[in-house]
């Protein structure tokens, strides 16, 4: 048996083992006994080294059984998202004139909408300079080193941290409460360039901005603001925005992105019901919970993984069941069997379009009534705690085993060390007491060897002398 994992000193053979070094011819007896007490010493170690690796694999099952669940949880957290995103789902039949954009609370209707006009935003530039600004990051529109910014007659005082073109572009536009956007535009050519201030307003229509240096007016309107105006459902009374995204509706925003092409054109804004994220949402639990089964299984049974025969698999088949099988709500859809996911005889489950389609049809409010929220209540709530219960960092099946797993191997670890210095000693003590023992036989065997000489001599003496 190996036993240079305890570092035995000697002479180390090819195969690690530590043989003992002697000059007797009791030295192979001496190694045995080195040899049959180290390893008598060392099967406590051992046992606890492959106990450590059993540990060490239902860890790493663990952990990816941990994996798996994490999985459906965000499954259900996909699924929730899309619940409270909404159920129904808008579209324009001409997607060049306007977009549109929900939110939860919309309603099903149907809006016919023509835009008369996209609007306009003020536009104003500064006058040429004399001498023209040729660098903006050190020349400006104006020695001047403080202005007054004026929007529809409100007065803002401008101070720029540098005196310089990008400095007054940078003061004007970090004041968001202004309602303009500043910038700079080159009118002269890439050679002999001429900088301009430019601000424009931020929302649609006709607005008064002019910038003064103390003595000069230094901005000149160059296209005039003008706000958005549309008619909605055939009424010819126009309506008016100063922004190109308007309201139809609770929960229903379109961006107008053109024109109509007469007074007779227009496009159709519908909101419908929509239940296709909750059906791709609940295609994804079923393909992450069905995960977890085969992990589970590959655990159960004669010849299973590493967790086989552990009570913590049947407790985590017992919490995946029961999200599977979780039966509520007041409506007509009241279990996963009502919208098509079913369990088959090996535990997995599984969802049918059709069947999903067919029971949510008319059925919106029961079916987000059935599902609900994992803070409240409805199959998600329920879903939500049961894997809580599983994965809490702090109360959790699989955290806590995942705890105890690792003391043990902790605990296995220290005991091998202690194992490993006390086998060391061992054979330390051993090696200095067969080494004493042995270097005592040689002297013997050696003592032996001379008075036998001696002996020996004498009697060939005495023959010698007979024999003559």
């Amino acid at each position: 048996m190996s036993t240079s994992s305890v570092g035995l000193t000697g002479t180390t053979e090819s195969n690690g083992s530590t043989i003992f070094n002697g000059t007797s011819r009791y030295s192979a007896d001496f190694q045995n006994v080195i040899s049959t007490d180290v390893a008598l010493a060392s099967l406590p170690m051992e046992q606890l080294q492959n106990e450590t690796s059993v540990l060490q694999g239902q860890t790493s099952e663990l952990a990816t059984i941990q994996g798996l669940f994490a999985g459906v949880q965000s499954s259900i957290q996909q699924l929730e998202t899309a619940t409270t995103s909404g159920t129904v789902a808008a579209s324009s039949s001409d997607t060049t004139i306007a977009q549109p954009t929900i939110s939860a609370t919309a309603q099903a209707g149907t809006y016919t909408l023509n835009v008369s006009s996209l609007g306009s935003y003020e536009n104003t530039l500064s006058q040429a300079g004399s001498p023209p600004v040729a660098d903006p990051s050190s020349e400006n529109i104006s020695s001047s080193s403080s202005f007054t910014l004026t929007v529809n007659g409100t007065a803002t005082t401008i101070t720029p941290a540098t005196n310089t073109l990008d400095g007054l572009v940078s003061a004007i536009n970090s004041n968001s409460a202004l309602g303009v956007q500043a910038s700079i535009v080159n009118l002269g050519s890439s050679s002999s360039p001429d900088y301009r201030l430019t601000v424009q307003s931020n929302d649609l229509g006709a607005e008064s901005i002019q910038l003064n240096d103390g003595t000069n007016d230094l901005l000149s309107e160059i296209s005039p603001g003008s706000p958005a105006t549309y008619q909605i459902d055939g009424v010819q009374t126009d309506i008016t925005s100063n922004s190109r995204t308007i309201t139809l509706a609770p929960g229903l925003t379109v961006d107008l992105v053109g024109q109509s092409a007469s007074s007779t054109s227009s496009t159709t804004v519908t909101v419908s019901p929509d239940t296709s994220n909750i059906q791709s949402s609940l295609s994804s639990f079923v393909n992450s919970f069905n995960s977890v089964v085969d992990e589970l299984d590959k655990n159960v049974g004669q010849g299973g993984g590493a967790l086989q025969g552990d009570s913590l698999v049947y407790q985590l088949t017992d919490a995946l069941q029961s999200i599977g099988n979780y039966s509520g709500g007041s409506g007509s859809i009241s279990s996963l069997a009502a919208i098509g996911i079913t369990f088959d005889k090996t535990g997995h489950i599984s969802l049918d379009p059709t069947a999903f389609s067919s029971a949510t049809a008319n059925q919106i409010q029961s079916l987000t009534s059935f599902l609900g929220d994992t803070s409240a209540g409805g199959f998600l709530g329920f879903a939500q705690n049961q894997l809580t219960s599983v994965l809490d960092p702090t109360t959790g099946l699989i955290p806590n085993e995942t705890t105890n797993l690792q003391n043990q191997i902790t605990s296995d670890n220290n005991s091998i060390s202690a194992d490993q210095a006390n086998i060391i000693t061992l054979q330390t003590n051993l090696q200095a007491q067969l080494s004493a023992s042995d270097a005592l036989v040689a002297s013997l065997e050696q003592n032996y060897t001379l008075v036998s000489g001696l002996f020996q001599a004498q009697q060939n003496e005495v023959t010698a002398d007979s024999i003559g």
